[in-house]
């Protein structure tokens, strides 16, 4: 049976942190990036809060306690870094670097790992806001944090400081971080990361191989993933993120009840057997429309039937065929979709892998 693939992302809410939050704000962390050597691919997103802050005066202490911060390096190799990411985002948004050392109050930062950092694996395409970049200095290759391992549950932690009264912690748990198909499993961890709430509590998601931007995301939900045709299902959007000024429900060979509201119900067309697509789409601040989709299996709704002759004739056969489905049974014992009879009787059938119902012929 074919299911309904949904945009998911699992929440985990395990542990709380204590910070300043009118120094800064740590958002999320790209735990394992894509690229070789990914120790130079890994980013930190994070929010200054209320007042500027100066780049030269964070300190940051790795999960990899082995590694040292090395500091924060601005130079002509990071300013192609910049403008080489600016020409591939697609949207609206834009990356710059700080000026004169200075972090403005209430801006958006992604700190990457490295100065040696590769633009063409971990994508800034969807960024669609004014965004700040600050690059450690080279010299880190390995990873600054610990990957997926599910023998691993003692956490990992991560604290910044941009002197001694403006530090935050956050730290997250390397068992409970997600593939790509949001499992707990060591293949396509690729993207595995962790957001951060506004206390500390982790969110463990995976958006492939992208970097921590903040996209327009929802969680999609279907009331059942197989439905008769000519039945109805509930939709649901929540857990909306980025900055969005509208949504609406599209598509399908259906009707839509509400297609501006978060919550609709989808009528199935009664005649229309097959896949069928329903579009969420949300709108961003750069007048484009990010839509994700809900397949749903729309089955046969139609009573089962029997064709063939309705009589026979003594010495004679005649062969009956059950409409479409998946299983069989007929009252003769047989399991295939066309029999052959040669005495009269009433014959029936069960059709399964459909939304038939039992029917009957007599002979």
């Amino acid at each position: 049976m074919k299911k309904i693939f949904l945009l998911l992302f699992i929440c985990i809410l395990t542990y709380s942190a204590g910070y300043s939050q009118s120094c800064f704000t740590i958002n999320s962390i790209l735990v394992d990036a894509c690229g070789n050597p990914e120790g130079e691919n890994e980013m930190v997103r994070f929010t200054v809060g209320a007042s500027p802050l100066q780049v030269s005066s964070l300190n940051v202490s790795w999960p990899s306690t082995n590694l040292n911060f090395l500091g924060i390096c601005q130079n002509a190799n990071t300013a192609q870094k910049v403008a080489d990411l600016n020409a591939t985002i697609q949207s609206c948004g834009y990356l710059l670097e700080p000026s004169n050392d200075i972090l403005p109050q209430n801006s958006k930062v992604i700190l990457v790992t490295s100065e040696n950092f590769n633009t063409t694996f971990n994508s800034f395409a969807n960024l669609t806001d004014t965004m700040y970049v600050i690059f450690q200095c080279a010299g880190n290759t390995q990873g600054h944090f610990r990957n997926y391992s599910a023998t691993v549950t003692t956490p990992r932690i991560l604290t910044m400081n941009f002197g001694a009264v403006c530090s935050q912690t956050v730290q997250y748990f390397p068992n409970q971080l997600v593939n790509q198909f949001g499992q707990l499993d060591t293949a396509a961890q690729d993207g595995s990361s962790v957001g951060f709430d506004s206390l500390g509590n982790p969110t463990y998601y995976n958006n492939g191989c992208q970097a921590p931007i903040i996209s327009l995301t929802a969680t999609l939900q279907s009331s059942a993933t197989t439905v008769c045709s000519g039945n109805s299902v509930t939709l649901t959007a929540s857990n909306l993120t980025g900055n969005y000024s509208g949504y609406f429900w599209s598509g399908g060979n259906g009707t839509l009840s509400t297609p501006n509201n978060l919550v609709t119900t989808y009528q199935t067309n009664a005649t229309f057997t097959g896949t069928d697509t329903i579009q969420f789409s949300m709108l961003g601040q750069c007048n484009d429309t990010i839509t994700s989709n809900i397949y749903l299996i729309v089955q046969n709704g139609q009573p089962a039937s029997i064709t063939g002759p309705s009589t026979v004739c003594t010495g004679d056969s005649i062969t009956l065929t059950a409409s479409s489905g998946t299983a069989y049974q007929w009252s003769n014992g047989a399991t295939t979709q066309s029999i052959t009879v040669l005495t009269p009787g009433t014959y029936t059938v069960t059709v399964t892998g459909t939304c038939e119902h039992l029917q009957q012929q007599q002979q």
